[in-house]
This record gives C-alpha cells, sequence and structure tokens, in this order.
C-alpha cells in the first residue's frame, strides 16, 4: 500500500534507573540511517516507571531490507543492543 508508515516497536521493563530509551536504524554496512524528526519516540524510564515501548518509522531505505536495529539506554549508566532485522 502505497503512503503506508511501517514501525517497529520494542517494549520492556528497565531496571529502575532513570534514563531514556532510544532506537535508530543503520545498514549492514553499518552506515546510519536518518531518521526525520518525530519519526522515533523516546522512552523516559526511572524507579517508578521501569515498563517501556519505543516505536520508529521504519526508514523507506530499509524496507524489504535486512538492516540493523541499536536498542540504547542512556543514563548515568549507558547500555545498547543492537538487532538485526529484516524489514
Amino acid at each position: 500500500m502505497s503512503g503506508m508508515i511501517e514501525i517497529i516497536r520494542f517494549s520492556g521493563e528497565a531496571h529502575g534507573q532513570p534514563g531514556e530509551i532510544t532506537l535508530s536504524f543503520y545498514t549492514l554496512e553499518g552506515d546510519k540511517v536518518f531518521s526525520p524528526p518525530g519519526s522515533v519516540s523516546v522512552a523516559r524510564v526511572d524507579e517508578k516507571r521501569r515498563e517501556f515501548h519505543v516505536t520508529g518509522a521504519i526508514p523507506r531505505i530499509l524496507r524489504g531490507r535486512t538492516g540493523v536495529v541499536q536498542v540504547t539506554f542512556t543514563g548515568e549508566k549507558r547500555a545498547s543492543y543492537l538487532l538485526k532485522v529484516q524489514f
């Protein structure tokens, strides 16, 4: 369907440290793919708000291809997970 926005969503529970959880997209070659402002959500977590949901509009360049999604927690500490995904 032309004009349809496809999204990817990650949900989980943080460990209680205050911070933000975000998504980034990359090609398999390691090049970061631009995500326009507002196309990727940011989840703020802390001791009371541990559950999170982050979504991102899949960039057009990655649709129908395999790419990488990076889910990042940024706070006092930092953690990132790279996931190879067939879009």
